[in-house]
């Protein structure tokens, strides 16, 4: 199988499980938002692309994106992102030198069977910048300016679904992450259950999440769990929306709403962006979104949203 050792019509002078600056040179694409925005969904749909290996959430763990965010530009940052390189593309390069995946390039995508086939039989090179990488985790939202500015070649796809809906969503299934019990000091809960808050200092016996200034932090503290999963849907939106400025149109906004509503249209619109062609199983994917949680958390009345909550929610068209 030496052909699939050859990449390039020049040698490396590495190896090829160290030469993570080729990251750089394949389409890697980070799929980022609030949890419960529909990160998950979108990752299934461009799992289903060409030639597109996908994975989420552990290989840069939500709680290293936070400790990034918080650290700021830092040659802690560099470290800890140059890290971060290493274990995306060591993972990508094992799973495309698998022959069971090129087996199934053969089996799903007949259009690309062939190519699949000549390079199981060792007939010609393996090219790695032919192949995709998506790679999904939410809290990428928080250092989305840090993660836009290290890796130069890869685009970002943020993810955005109404505030309320993520807030309601995250009190019913992630009911305990921002609840007293765990922003209690005296434990050490908050590290273990406290994705959502990764970095947190001590305030009257209390952890408060690095997210939220000194001069709100009692505020946060006496709101309710359902407030301050708002609060954590306003920091990642914000966050993420700051790195357009730097990412020189390898940002894109997608709203859940209308990946819900015209599922061709926001695809069309993903594949233009990505500059990748689709696939019969990514178009069957797409159809298959559930419109069912649109709207969920205006179903009951929970007062009004902190003041400039409410504002990101009103310049976002959602109130």
């Amino acid at each position: 199988m030496a052909a699939f050792h050859r990449i390039r019509s020049e040698p490396l002078d590495i190896p090829l499980e160290n030469a993570s600056g080729l990251l750089d040179s394949i389409p890697l694409t980070f799929v980022m938002g609030c949890p419960r925005s529909g990160t998950t969904f979108l990752l299934r749909c461009l799992a289903e692309l060409p030639r597109t290996r996908s994975f989420a959430g552990t290989l840069i763990p939500d709680r290293l994106c936070h400790v990034i965010a918080n650290a700021g530009p830092s040659p802690l940052a560099d470290d800890i992102l140059y890290s971060c390189r290493a274990v995306l593309w060591k993972t990508f390069v094992t799973s495309i030198l698998s022959r069971g995946y090129h087996l199934r390039c053969a089996v799903r995508e007949p259009r690309h069977a062939w190519s699949a086939a000549r390079t199981l039989l060792g007939w010609s090179p393996l090219a790695v910048e032919e192949f995709g990488m998506v790679y999904k985790e939410p809290f990428l939202a928080m250092a989305a300016v840090s993660f836009i500015r290290h890796f130069t070649g890869a685009r970002f796809v943020h993810l955005i679904r109404d505030g309320r809906d993520c807030a309601d969503s995250l009190e019913r299934t992630y009911g305990t992450a921002l609840s007293d019990p765990v922003l209690d000091a005296r434990g050490s809960r908050w590290r273990e259950v406290g994705s959502e808050i990764g970095v947190g200092r001590e305030r009257d016996g209390k952890i408060l999440p690095w997210w939220v200034p000194d001069e709100h932090g009692q505020r946060f503290l006496d709101s309710s769990r359902y407030e301050r999963y708002l609060w954590l849907w306003s920091e990642c939106v914000r966050r993420a929306k700051e790195s357009e400025k730097v990412a020189s149109g390898r940002y894109l906004e997608v709203r859940y709403e209308e990946l819900c509503a015209e599922p061709r249209n926001t695809g069309e619109r993903l594949l233009r962006f990505l500059g990748l062609e689709g696939s019969r199983r990514y178009w069957k994917t797409l159809r298959s979104v559930r419109s069912t949680s649109v709207g969920i958390g205006g179903m009951t009345s929970r007062g009004d949203a902190w003041e400039p909550i409410a504002n990101m929610l009103r310049e976002l068209g959602y109130a």
